[in-house]
């Protein structure tokens, strides 16, 4: 049987590193700029509310597939003049946090809607505020001139949020926006707040509560991308030439740096690594997944490689394919004897026997396909693995 060692996380390290991301609770994401022309939502439903002039009415609306939102997964969000997201905890999306209501006066004239649209696993919800106007204008100056137009995109595929703005229009900030010079934009949870800060055009991601100055022009793009988080994990196995085949089996790895505790190191995913010298060596797999983050397993190996490699040539086997028949030969000057066990495929012992010199090992009951010789004590002799035919 393969002699096998699991890795064990023993830590990981997220770092954002020269990317503009931001811990944000139990997801890390990746926040980013962009341009593109922005366009009325078409043949999207409407929100309605009583009154027909809305304010802070929250409609729940079905996202129309699961949505995964920090660690949490959802089917539907609240809308009103933010995006919030039902749960026993509190998440919630501001694409413009500045108390948002319909400007009226007499019918509406600030619609809300939305749609969900494309292919299974491919779908994009989209919600819109449409020529939304501000509670504090009306409230301090009884006008409704100022004016926003805005959407909220969430994607089924990548679980990324991004915030779309349209045409705008603000004669006074400080009145528009209840004594700030902006409004909150951002991710948010019950535990941890990040925000869009800075000025509109060149804003930055941040873990606090913060504003966002002015309103961005209309094309302008937010997006935050879910960075998915790595885990590095390993197994090794020993053959019977003294070398140790590390496999890796981490998740969201990008790439991979191997340390093998004697001085040596390897960037390859699935290094074959011989030990030269002493007898306990830590080995640590540190990987990187996207935006920065990485992930280091580690785990001790502690085995007789000076005296196993002295001995190899003591315990051989022929042909290697066989056949119905196997020679298992020792090489010992004292003619000692071993005790030998076969296994299969699946680790299963299914023979045992005694060789002194040599011994011919019938196989004919044995299907075809892979099996392992290997003696009781592992700081003897070696494991030996050959191919029936």
């Amino acid at each position: 049987m393969i002699k096998e060692i699991r890795a064990i996380l023993l830590a990981v390290s997220l770092i954002c590193g020269l990317f503009n991301c931001s811990v944000i609770g139990q997801g890390f994401y990746q926040f980013s700029v962009d341009s593109s022309a922005y366009n009325d939502l078409t043949g999207s439903a409407l929100i309605t509310t009583t009154p027909a002039l809305w304010d802070d009415e929250e409609i729940r609306v079905p996202i129309g597939f699961e949505f995964d939102f920090f660690d949490q997964t959802f089917d539907s969000v609240y809308i009103s003049d933010y995006v919030w997201f039902a749960t026993s905890g509190n998440y919630w999306i501001d694409a413009y946090s500045a108390d948002f209501i319909d400007r009226g006066p007499s019918s509406p004239s600030s619609p809300r809607s939305y749609k969900t649209e494309g292919g299974i696993g491919n779908r994009i919800m989209k919600i819109e505020w449409n020529n939304a106007g501000f509670y504090c204008e009306e409230n301090d100056l009884g006008t409704t001139d100022d004016y926003i137009n805005v959407q909220l995109w969430l994607y089924e595929d990548s679980n990324r949020v991004e915030i779309r703005y349209g045409s705008s229009s603000i004669t006074d900030p400080i009145i528009t926006f209840c004594g700030d010079e902006g409004a909150p934009v951002g991710l948010k949870t019950s535990l941890e707040k990040s925000a869009i800060m800075g000025p509109s055009e060149n804003p930055i991601l941040v873990l606090a509560e913060a504003t966002l100055s002015g309103i961005p022009n209309s094309g302008k793009i937010f997006k935050f991308r879910k960075c998915l988080i790595p885990t590095a994990n390993f197994s090794v196995e020993q053959d019977s030439l003294g070398y140790y085949q590390f496999t890796d089996s981490s998740n969201n790895a990008v790439s991979y740096l191997w340390e093998f505790g004697d001085g040596t190191t390897d960037t390859s995913q699935n290094p074959l690594h011989q030990f030269s010298f002493g007898s306990q060596f830590s080995i640590t797999l540190t990987v990187n997944g996207e935006c920065g983050l990485t992930s280091a397993a580690i785990i001790g190996v502690i085995t007789g490689l000076e005296a196993k490699n002295k001995r190899v040539n003591s315990f051989s086997i022929s042909p290697n394919p066989c056949l119905d028949y196997l020679l298992v030969e020792h090489h010992s000057a004292n003619q000692e004897a071993i005790i030998v066990s076969l296994y299969n495929s699946l680790g299963e012992k299914i023979e045992q026997f005694t060789v002194i010199n040599s011994v011919q090992l019938d196989l004919s009951n044995y299907p075809s396909g892979v099996y392992y010789l290997k003696t009781p004590d592992s700081q003897r002799l070696y494991l030996k693995k050959f191919i029936k035919l």
